[in-house]
């Protein structure tokens, strides 16, 4: 990773302690040379100089990040909070409106705090019940379109609260669903089919009237094309938030392994994405969440130019083409002691490819993203660099 230099940290006629980079990643200076005047000073740090972060700088953000929340955890007891909301749901509370409000409001705080973090877990958690754990992240790439189009606030919400109860009408088949490696049954297909207007109905009966809500989870399995269902209606026949909802319901479906399949890497995902080209999910709005997660989402184990492998954990500041890795594998295959961050705006740190790691990863989730988010203004020093 790439850090401002300031300038009193250049001291005139004093050998350099390390190399200075432009903001492109280009080496200026070596190490142990010499800034001989004021004059040349000012003209190497005039567009704004850079340095790779050291031990020290790693040691002074990982005590800062002691003092800061798990976001993975926060993720979790979001997810426990959906099922107290599934059951008041199911039955006919009068509390459900004022449950998915709570839920929201504390999940796009969270969602705000640590974006990247948790794009990840989208990628990379995997363990937890997948009629929680799905909806909570198909929120998470309904709110990261959303932000970007600038919804107003009443169709934002509207959004978000059809993201966390499109399936209830199919709580247990979900379930079921994702751990059958056989063929639907036709009592399941027959179930599967009705599960968008069941939901609806459930949330109507617990006494939600926003109109806008209860389209989008009537209708995110429309498509495209007309092949949807539960009416197989097509194009602009679909309401905006039914749209968006079904791009992230797919995505989200996706890159989560069933009992008949692996994982799809993000990267895949979002090529058949694009690759379908508008036949069954709005193009422009599979193109935003394109642009949004970036071609290597974090989560994503991804090999280095120079061999290192380690997981995408920030998708840069203003291009996700040149994200942040947090490299744990040494370019000789070995584990390291402790993850190392690293800008891929540096040459030998672009990405060669991703890369698929057997069995459990070296390090947790939070050493791996601890650097990115734990101090903010090392970030934010470094944000033209991508």
């Amino acid at each position: 990773m790439l850090i401002k230099i300031k300038d009193s940290e250049i001291k005139i006629g004093e050998a350099l302690p390390w190399s200075v980079y432009d903001a492109e990643g280009r080496l200026l200076l070596s190490e142990g040379n010499v800034v001989p005047s004021e004059r040349i000073l000012a003209a190497v740090v005039e567009h704004g100089v850079f340095r790779i972060l050291n031990e020290d700088d790693t040691e002074e953000m990982d005590a800062n990040a002691k003092n800061k929340k798990d976001p993975f955890e926060l993720l979790c007891e979001c997810a426990n909070y959906t099922e107290k909301l599934f059951a008041a749901i199911e039955d006919s509370e009068d509390t459900v409106e004022y449950r998915v409000k709570q839920l929201v409001k504390g999940f796009r705080q969270l969602f705000t705090n640590y974006t990247d973090a948790c794009i990840g877990a989208i990628h990379v958690c995997h363990s937890g019940q997948y009629t929680l754990w799905h909806p909570l992240c198909v929120a998470m790439l309904c709110e990261l379109v959303a932000s970007r189009l600038g919804l107003p606030e009443e169709q934002h919400f509207a959004l978000l609260a059809a993201a966390f109860t499109s399936n209830i009408g199919m709580r247990e088949l979900q379930e079921e669903l994702f751990h059958q490696d056989a063929p639907l049954t036709e009592q399941q297909r027959k179930s599967l089919n009705v599960h968008p207007a069941k939901s609806a109905e459930m949330l109507i009966e617990s006494g939600i009237t926003n109109v806008d809500w209860v389209k989008a989870v009537f209708q995110h399995h429309e498509r495209m094309d007309g092949s949807g269902y539960p009416e197989g209606i097509k194009s602009s026949e679909i309401g905006q938030l039914a749209r968006l909802l079904a791009v992230a319901d797919r995505y989200a479906a996706m890159v989560r392994g069933r009992a008949y399949r692996k994982a799809i890497h993000g990267k895949d995902t979002l090529r058949e994405l694009l690759v379908e080209n508008g036949q069954f999910y709005d193009q422009e709005l599979s193109l935003v969440l394109i642009s949004e997660l970036g071609v290597y989402p974090p989560g994503t184990i991804v090999q280095l130019k120079n061999r290192e492998v380690g997981m995408v954990v920030n998708r840069g500041k203003k291009n996700a083409t040149i994200p942040l890795v947090t490299v744990f594998i040494g370019p000789n295959g070995a584990v390291l002691d402790k993850p190392i961050l690293r800008n891929c705006v540096v040459s030998s740190y672009k990405i060669h490819d991703k890369f698929e790691i057997h069995g459990e990863l070296p390090f947790d989730l939070l050493e791996l993203w601890n650097a990115t988010y734990a101090t903010n203004q090392q970030l934010n020093d470094s944000s033209q660099l991508g």
